[in-house]
């Protein structure tokens, strides 16, 4: 039988606070400067990072309706319902977009270093490709950090009581 955590406990992170509200600006922030360094770059890039735009979309799309979410649950000064199911949403969508980014980021450095990168005579040196994979490396550290919270909620808040 399982028993509940107090609110009190450090890991018991509720929809509507103002931690899950910075994370959710912080992601949000990051994928949209990547959109814009993207945009800003000359087409040289488009080799590398075919993928990285879509994904970027993706935590967009992904941060924003969370992140209004989470700011209404507190202007509202109260908590979504259904708590434990939407962590488990959460845990999985943000793992999952965590995973995806991270593997576009790798991806896009390992294009530019491997064999094909030598048949491309616009290899990216420049700040702008840089730029590009160290905000997807930075996007993926924000979003399994809302991942590990989650997933931290739910096995604090509903734990085994001890034998």
């Amino acid at each position: 039988m399982a028993h509940k955590v107090p609110s009190s406990s450090p890991f018991w992170r509720p929809a509507g606070t103002v931690g899950c509200l910075c994370l959710r600006t912080l992601q949000l922030v990051l994928a949209l400067a990547t959109l814009a360094v993207m945009a800003s770059s000359t087409g040289e890039l488009s080799f590398h990072l075919r993928y990285l735009a879509p994904v970027a979309l993706w935590q967009c799309a992904w941060s924003l309706p969370l992140g209004l979410l989470d700011a209404q649950a507190l202007i509202a000064s109260r908590g979504w319902q259904y708590q434990h199911a939407r962590s488990i949403l959460l845990t999985i969508g943000d793992g999952v977009t965590t995973l995806v980014v991270f593997t576009v980021a790798s991806g896009s450095l390992g294009a530019a270093s491997g064999p094909s990168a030598f048949q491309h005579a616009e290899w990216p040196h420049g700040a702008p490709f840089k730029t590009l994979v160290a905000l997807g490396f930075a996007s993926s550290a924000a979003l399994f950090t809302s991942a590990f919270l989650n997933y931290a909620s739910i096995v604090c808040h509903y734990r085994l009581p001890p034998a």
